[in-house]
């Protein structure tokens, strides 16, 4: 069957085999073993599969033997288009499994479905689909913690470019409390230090009479190199709960730009969220684990689709803390103030200088 002059005990065997479990033979008499004494090839390594497979799959040899005395078996998809893309690994160490979890909220409405299947897509979906604008203005969105989730939009408005009132509101419209809009606006105000309005200016006016609030407090944002004048063009807007968590300043340094950078930070070193638990994967004990993370039917009968899901999340919790090792990440600190480092390093390359020199450090 597969290119022997003759069928020994075991090659009736495995012929057996693959006709009880009505299976297919991949091979077409291709040489793939190499016996050194004889210097013959022979047919010894097989590749056998499921019958539904046969047509999406080709079988080659290799023609290196690689030290060895067998060659490669190369099964590859028939055409290119059965190539599957290696999924997204996602770094669970990392993870901040809060704000996953008021994130992930699955409520009635997504699992009311009829189709189990569109069931589960709605539950994906919910779970790892990334924050989608649909906005023809030029925004860049995330989502990060400060004490609670918040969105952290990025705008820029070309300053010669007719952009309607309805712009405006459809992006905030889009976007949950609490968040921030942060970035060029190219908008002038008497609000935030200029000395008249300009229709931009007033635009954004009417757009932060939506119960918005200003972060700018009469710092300059913009440098106009053509008259050598600073401005204020950049604005940090966000919704009322963010106003007295967080602050506002400018940095000093164009870095090759027109525009000082804005920092925004915690208004009081409290707000800063901790680092998560990192469990050590490789040093579980996935047969506890699997265990004490079993899942019944008592757990997930509740009338409440949130409590349910709760509580599957508090049983891996539970399980993944009794049976894994966890470490917290060490931060790299940073003991050296960057206006010094260039002294610093002067003074141990000197000091080195000097151990190589003489063979020992001169206190």
């Amino acid at each position: 069957m597969w290119g022997l002059d003759s069928t020994n005990s075991r090659g009736r065997q495995i012929e057996q085999f693959i006709s009880d479990n009505c299976l297919c033979l991949l091979n077409n008499k291709e040489k793939t073993y190499f016996h050194e004494p004889t210097r013959t090839f022979h047919s010894l390594d097989l590749a056998i599969c499921s019958p539904q497979l046969l047509p999406l799959l080709n079988f080659t040899v290799g023609s290196y033997l690689y030290n060895s005395d067998h060659f490669l078996l190369i099964v590859c998809h028939a055409d290119r288009g059965g190539a599957i893309h290696p999924p997204p690994r996602y770094l669970f160490h990392r993870a901040d499994w809060d704000a996953f979890t008021q994130l992930g909220e699955i409520t009635d409405t997504i699992v009311s479905t009829s189709d189990i299947t569109e069931a589960v897509q709605n539950v994906i979906d919910c779970i790892i689909t990334p924050l989608i604008l649909h906005t023809s203005l030029q925004v860049v969105a995330v989502q990060i913690l400060i004490r609670t989730l918040a969105i952290v939009c990025c705008v820029y408005l070309p300053p010669h470019d007719v952009i309607s009132q309805q712009d405006h509101d459809n992006l905030v419209d889009q976007i949950t409390e609490p968040f921030i809009l942060l970035r060029d606006f190219n908008g002038h105000s008497i609000l935030w230090d200029a000395d008249c309005t300009s229709s931009r200016g007033r635009q954004i006016e009417q757009f932060m009479s939506n119960c918005l609030c200003l972060f700018n407090n009469d710092e300059k944002t913009y440098f106009h190199e053509p008259t050598r004048t600073f401005h204020s063009l950049d604005l940090a807007i966000c919704s009322p709960e963010l106003l007295s968590l967080l602050n506002l300043t400018v940095g000093g340094d164009l870095f090759n730009s027109d525009h000082f950078p804005l920092i925004v930070s915690h208004s009081d070193s409290s707000g800063a969220t901790p680092c998560p638990l990192r469990f050590l994967f490789q040093r579980a004990d996935w047969i506890t684990f699997s265990q004490l993370a079993n899942i019944t039917e008592n757990i997930v009968s509740t009338a409440d689709i949130s409590e349910t899901v709760q509580q599957v999340v508090n049983t891996i919790r539970r399980a993944a803390n009794n049976t894994t090792p966890s470490s917290f990440p060490t931060p790299k600190e940073n003991f050296v103030d960057r206006s010094m480092r260039p002294v610093v390093t002067a003074t141990r390359t000197r000091r080195n200088f000097r151990i190589n020199l003489e063979g020992t450090p001169r206190q």
